[in-house]
């Protein structure tokens, strides 16, 4: 999935997920639990958009 549908997906600018990437900023705790869960279940978001 490339950077800009990822930040799409999860509702993001593409370059704050750049800058998250590269460590020059920390997502808030929401963004961070959803990255958490879609780096232990790789399908959440596909999940989440069948809601």
């Amino acid at each position: 999935m490339s950077r800009q549908v990822l930040a799409f997906k999860i509702g993001v600018n593409p370059r704050t997920l750049e800058r998250w990437e590269q460590g020059r900023s920390k997502p808030n705790e929401q963004a961070a639990a959803l990255i958490w869960l879609v780096r232990k279940y790789p399908d959440t978001l596909q999940r989440l958009e069948s809601l």
